[in-house]
């Protein structure tokens, strides 16, 4: 988690807490195949907060590869806490939690 991240993909301000206002940042590298689906869910709530979740489905091979999914309801965070859940190919590649101060 992070508060930004560069054109390659580096995270900026790593960090699990954010402010009300700040957009949340998932980033990291993978090797991705043609035809490979990375999905970010993000948890605000307790629940899916559709408005930020996202697949992106890949048009050909990328090794080595970074990416980042960012996040920032409408109206801003809500305090406590969320996460982020990430798939490839439906399959589980990692849960990120943060919290969000008042």
């Amino acid at each position: 988690m992070a508060k930004g991240a560069t054109d390659d993909y580096q995270p900026v301000e790593a960090t699990t807490s954010f402010g009300p206002s700040e957009e949340a940042y998932v980033v990291g590298k993978g090797d991705f195949g043609i035809g490979s689906a990375i999905t970010a869910t993000w948890i605000v709530g307790g629940a899916p907060y559709a408005d930020c979740s996202r697949t992106v489905v890949l048009t050909e091979n990328y090794p080595d590869s970074g990416y980042a999914f960012s996040c920032l309801p409408d109206g801003g965070w809500s305090p406590g806490d969320c996460e982020v859940q990430l798939t490839l190919d439906g399959r589980d590649a990692g849960t990120y939690p943060f919290s969000v101060g008042g």
